[in-house]
């Protein structure tokens, strides 16, 4: 540490850091939350100016950090992983005594010069596990903090000559949902951000550096569209192209959109889903509610069976809408835990990302679309959650005050009828009627009997196309059993179905019945989706008995539900999953 002993004058220098004490502390605190580690920041004098937890004993006092002494002398970021046996800790006089676990310190640099340091110690042997475990996103997050602190400094204290700077800052952080690519001076890219990459439908391995664009805009509040080649793939875009040659980046230029547009006449967007295909009534009725729902932005609620494949309807509605080249994202309530579900909806923090921040799905889908699958199933905290967001048009996340702005069209999706839930306490009524907009029911496979051949056609050449297997026939007594059987498990099993007869036709490019699967070939027995056995059908027999007997009303299943000796949410799912209400006395 010869620089600072010989050099006492420059070693006690102005400190910028101090005039920024408030601000160092919360960006220690916020380093310490994420990272589950203490955190101090020193000065260029050694004086420390924000710590937490252990840390704090010595806070507002000059320290004596052979480590800091380093960071600060070679402007570099150290680990030191044995803290007290490594030649760095030779001259420190806690060195038979250091408490401390592992250290990491990096260099806050300002025109060039290091100002302090972040270091970042771990006093267990388990925070040390941890940290070295993410050794890379450590040190990515330290320099990631160090370049804040760096650029708070840039902010005010050169306000005026690196206004242009500020702006531009700004903008990259109102505009973190949005697509941005960073160009440098010969038109190469050297940064996509991953919003870009999903837009423009880019996988990052194999994008060409090669980056042309037709049009120029350096006005930051207006947006034009331009036309773009990458990696010989052609786009027509909605963004801003902004030249920022006098800030000193590596990047001259930075492209930031959110909209890209698919040059083909929308009259010619057909409703291709094959959930979709067929001529019967129901198909036609489902088809023209789709398309009236694609015209307008209201909330919709989708609703059908087990197997219905409600998500395949929700991309119908939003591929034929005007948002279709924006963001559709999908919540499904029922897989998640409440953890989960919670970073879902409001985002987590994320180390592997530049900002630290993973945005919730509500976030990442503004612009565009969100489908929130098995409605049904969505505790009732975030039923509330859900019901101010749809009211409001805006996100709070926890622990925020910030009010996000959202214009998202809101899909929702359940197999279970949810007026009946609302009577049981179980789903809430205000959140139904704003989701119930317009409701779009997607008719059973045993209602559309006529449609079934040529979705059975279709699933064929589907996966004769993926499995490499050309199916040319269907022997007449297989297509009498398939045409005749009534598909319980709707379109999920029939598509299982008839990619498992694709697989077993090999060489003979033949569907024979001997192919067929047993609850298919035996009239007396199926299975549903779910692969109900025969003991299930002893309970569904018990369940008709008992409904029978109560009956089919509100209260009827709550003394069916009790007599069962099961909760009445449970008697609706398996209502709903055995197909009792169809087979009633009284209905």
């Amino acid at each position: 540490m010869k620089f600072y002993k010989n050099n006492l004058e420059e070693f006690m220098t102005y400190s910028i850091l101090m005039k920024y004490e408030n601000e160092m502390r919360e960006i220690a605190e916020a380093l310490h939350n994420i990272l589950k580690v203490d955190v101090e920041i020193i000065d260029n004098n050694l004086f420390k100016i924000a710590a937490t937890g252990r840390l704090k004993y010595n806070l507002g006092k000059v320290i004596k950090g052979n480590i800091s002494c380093r960071v600060l002398e070679e402007q570099t970021l150290i680990v030191v992983n044995n803290p007290g046996q490594e030649d760095i800790c030779q001259n420190c006089s806690e060195k038979f005594d250091c408490k401390q676990k592992m250290e990491i310190s990096a260099p806050i640099i300002y025109e060039k010069k290091v100002v302090g340091v972040i270091g970042v110690i771990c006093y267990t042997s388990i925070q040390k596990a941890i940290i070295l475990e993410n050794i890379d996103k450590i040190k990515k997050s330290l320099n990631v903090f160090c370049d804040l602190i760096s650029s708070k400094i840039y902010q005010t204290e050169r306000a005026h000559k690196l206004l242009e700077k500020v702006n531009f800052l700004e903008k990259i952080v109102n505009d973190m949902k949005k697509g941005v690519i960073l160009v440098n001076y010969k038109d190469e890219i050297i940064s996509i951000n991953n919003r870009a990459l999903y837009l423009l439908n880019l996988n990052p391995e194999n994008i060409a550096k090669s980056f042309n664009i037709i049009g120029d805009n350096q006005d930051l509040e207006k947006s034009i569209t331009f036309k773009l080649n990458i990696s010989n793939k052609n786009y027509e875009i909605l963004g801003q192209y902004i030249k920022i040659d006098s800030l000193g980046f590596e990047s001259n230029k930075i492209l930031i959109f959110d909209e890209v547009y698919d040059t083909s006449n929308k009259n010619s967007e057909e409703l291709k889903n094959l959930l979709l295909i067929g001529e019967s009534k129901e198909v036609k009725n489902l088809k023209e509610n789709i398309k009236k729902a694609s015209e307008i932005t209201s909330s919709v609620l989708i609703s059908g069976e087990s197997g219905s494949n409600l998500e395949d309807i929700a991309r119908a509605i939003h591929n034929l809408s005007d948002k279709r080249n924006l963001p559709f994202e999908i919540i499904q309530c029922g897989n998640y835990s409440t953890e989960r579900l919670n970073e879902e909806f409001y985002g987590r923090f994320d180390i592997n990302s530049s900002s630290g921040i993973r945005f919730g799905k509500f976030e990442f889908a503004n612009g565009g679309t969100i489908f929130l699958n098995d409605i049904d199933k969505l505790p009732i905290i975030f039923q509330y959650d859900l019901l101010k967001i749809i009211k409001n048009s805006s996100i709070i996340k926890p622990h925020s005050e910030q009010e996000i702005p959202l214009k998202v069209r809101v899909i929702a999706g359940s197999n279970l009828k949810l007026s009946e839930m609302i009577e049981n306490n179980l789903f809430n009524k205000e959140l139904y009627y704003r989701l119930n907009v317009i409701p779009i029911k997607i008719p059973p496979l045993k209602e559309r009997k006529e449609d079934i051949e040529i979705i059975i056609d279709n699933l064929i050449k589907k996966y004769s196309d993926i499995l490499k297997i050309y199916v040319h026939k269907v022997e007449d007594s297989a297509k009498t059993k398939l045409l005749n059987y009534s598909w319980p498990g709707n379109w999920q099993e029939l598509e299982s179905c008839i990619e498992f007869l694709v697989n077993l036709s090999g060489n003979t490019g033949k569907i024979s019945d001997y192919m067929l699967p047993e609850y298919i070939n035996n009239d007396n027995f199926y299975i549903d989706a779910d692969e109900i056995k025969a003991i299930s059908k002893l309970e569904k027999a018990e369940i008709i008995k008992a409904l029978n007997k109560f009956g089919n009303t509100t209260s009827g299943k709550k003394l069916a539900a009790k007599s069962l000796e099961i909760g009445i949410a449970t008697l609706y799912r398996k209502i709903e999953s055995y197909k009792i209400e169809s087979e009633l006395k009284y209905k």
